[in-house]
């Protein structure tokens, strides 16, 4: 509303793109589009809204609100029926209705008045402030934004792990088989860079064993990235130049 955001109908909407939700979430992108289908009022519970505009544009989305029958006898047919249809118990008494450009003197808003929704700003914030660190830290960007780079699904799933970690407070992480506490693991896993990222990129592509658990790998191969990356390269570079690998490339002193 602030922004002017109002359609013909006076209707309030919002912009919230697919690569915006993935970033805020922490989430994969087709974790994201399953929430959304969640929400929406074609596949969902009729949260939110989404017109399509094309032309490779932005979807409008609008945030319904929920207010209960007794106040609202006068809706129409279709959206009682639509409510009736909510599984959930805390659903079936509300009905959904459009944000318009009025003053609501009965509305109050909870972030406002409560000491929880503080501490829940709070961790959004600090979480905020770990996802640009991580990013910053990996280089996320420029991978990211790079055409030519072709690993940037796996760079991401890589990006999602350390964010996990680091990120959502554990009592202990599991790493290996091994239990670390929490502290330990963010630390650690806050030392990566592009680099580490790389390497285990390149470990997964040559790899000819089996990965039955992705996950788990990545989780391991990252934990240990600080400490093996050094020694992985520095025997690459031993076996090109001792161990026969100029012979095997045909090249010749």
């Amino acid at each position: 509303m602030k922004n002017g955001w109002l359609d013909d109908e006076n209707r309030a909407y919002i912009y919230y793109t697919l690569e915006n939700i993935v970033e805020n979430l922490g989430c994969s992108t087709g974790k994201c589009v399953k929430v959304l289908a969640e929400l929406d009022d074609k596949k969902g519970i009729g949260l939110i809204e989404r017109k399509k505009q094309g032309l490779g544009k932005p979807d409008i989305i609008y945030v319904k609100k929920f207010d209960s029958f007794e106040d609202n006898r006068h809706l129409e047919n279709r959206e009682e029926n639509r409510a009736a249809t909510v599984e959930s118990p805390d659903l079936q008494n509300m009905q959904p209705k459009y944000n318009n450009n009025n003053t609501d003197s009965s509305y109050i808003n909870p972030i406002n008045q409560s000491e929880q929704s503080k501490e829940v700003i709070d961790r959004i914030e600090s979480a905020s402030g770990c996802i640009g660190q991580i990013k910053a830290n990996i280089e996320y960007d420029i991978f990211m934004n790079d055409s030519s780079y072709h690993d940037r699904e796996l760079y991401h799933e890589l990006y999602e792990i350390i964010y996990e970690k680091v990120c959502i407070k554990h009592e202990a992480v599991r790493i290996g088989g091994e239990v670390y506490p929490y502290e330990l693991v963010k630390e650690w896993f806050m030392q990566l860079n592009s680099f580490h990222l790389q390497y285990v990129i390149d470990c997964m592509q040559n790899t000819t064993v089996k990965i039955n658990n992705v996950k788990a790998y990545m989780i391991t191969a990252l934990y240990n990235a600080l400490s093996t990356m050094k020694h992985y390269y520095q025997q690459e570079v031993n076996h090109d130049m001792y161990g026969g690998g100029w012979q095997e490339k045909g090249i010749t002193t």
